[in-house]
């Protein structure tokens, strides 16, 4: 698969001059959706923003990511300091995965009854009212809950309420809201 080379800071400064580089810079914000990160074999099939050329909106792009880089007291192999930079959405989505490691999204019952759901798949209020020393009030509740986030699967055994995992789970635990 080809991939066009981007071109770089010092070959666009010198290809683009001082006029355009002034003109650039006075433009509003040229960056594509925020959910998207797009290298520049993606960007040149794309139609630049009024009044900019493809290189021109590249580097306005090259330019607003280099600000946004975040140093780190290391030194790459050249000796120069390292640099990381990311999207906003890798900053949500990491949010988002330390929000569910702390347990903000599921509690640590509710977390222990989609493991033991996988292990043993027939759950019901009054074994997790007993296993976890809860009321059975606080027992349907957990359980409605993640039945209705749909990571368990409920169904009914004669008057009980059984509830197994969801098909696919670790898939549904991604899609779950936070």
């Amino acid at each position: 698969m080809f991939v066009a080379e981007a071109p770089t800071v010092p070959e666009l400064i010198q290809k683009l001059g001082p006029d355009a580089l002034g003109r650039i810079i006075e433009t509003g914000p040229s960056l594509p959706a925020e959910d998207e990160y797009l290298h520049w074999d993606k960007l040149r099939h794309r139609t630049p923003p009024e009044g900019l050329s493809q290189e021109e909106w590249w580097f306005r792009i090259k330019m607003q990511r280099l600000a946004a880089l975040r140093a780190l007291p290391l030194p790459t192999p050249e000796g120069a300091p390292f640099a990381y930079g990311g999207p906003d959405i890798v900053f949500r989505r990491l949010h988002r995965i330390d929000q569910r490691c702390s347990g903000e999204d599921l509690n640590g019952r509710q977390l222990a009854l989609l493991i033991d759901a996988v292990r043993q798949p027939d759950a019901t209020f009054e074994g997790h009212a007993t296993s976890h020393r809860v009321t059975h009030e606080t027992a349907r509740s957990d359980l409605r809950r993640l039945a209705d986030r749909r990571l368990l699967v409920r169904r009914r055994k004669g008057r009980k309420h059984i509830f197994g995992p969801a098909p696919n789970l670790a898939e549904r635990l991604k899609e779950s809201p936070a």
